[in-house]
């Protein structure tokens, strides 16, 4: 083959290769842009009620504040009593800090880790100081999969999954 040839022929194969690579792309499937996700755990039924709330580009979930029967990013998360906390508050709310969905693996996901302070402890006056590790995938454009980690006062646990699922008005 001769030299011309030989660089039509790589020629052809990085052009092939930035296709697949944009189909593998264009594959990885987004949440939807506006949108809320939630585990549907209510307090009491669960060691872990988490929601998201995605802005309205797809590949970021905005920052929020746990408020009951608000959408918003973040949740509540049942804690072990602890002398610590004399009450034996078992749940503290945690706001989730906005994040970028990265590609990875052919899917997009997330990796995130805060510590808070003051953290208010449900049934109780006490504040806390917590440590969240939420790692998350993005399934399916209905669904987010991953776990929560935390550490901190009173409330220490090992990986608690979680299925978020696209929030509609008929449930």
């Amino acid at each position: 083959m001769s030299a011309k040839g030989v660089r039509r022929t790589g020629i052809a194969g990085i052009g092939m290769a930035v296709v697949l690579a944009g189909a593998a792309l264009a594959a990885a499937p987004l949440p939807m842009a506006g949108k809320s996700y939630s585990d549907g755990v209510t307090l009491g039924k669960g060691k872990l009620s988490i929601a998201f709330v995605i802005s309205s580009n797809p590949k970021k979930i905005a920052a929020g504040k746990p408020v009951l029967g608000v959408a918003h990013s973040g949740g509540f998360l049942e804690c072990p009593k602890t002398p610590h906390f004399s009450t034996g508050a078992p749940y503290v709310e945690f706001p989730f800090p906005a994040t970028r969905l990265k590609l990875s693996g052919g899917k997009y996901g997330f990796s995130v880790s805060e510590t808070k302070t003051n953290l208010t402890f449900l049934g109780s006056s006490e504040k806390g100081k917590l440590k969240v590790e939420i790692k998350g995938t993005v399934a399916s454009p209905t669904l987010i999969t991953g776990s929560l980690t935390a550490s901190g006062e009173g409330c220490t646990t090992g990986a608690v999954s979680f299925r978020a699922k696209l929030l509609t008005l008929n449930g």
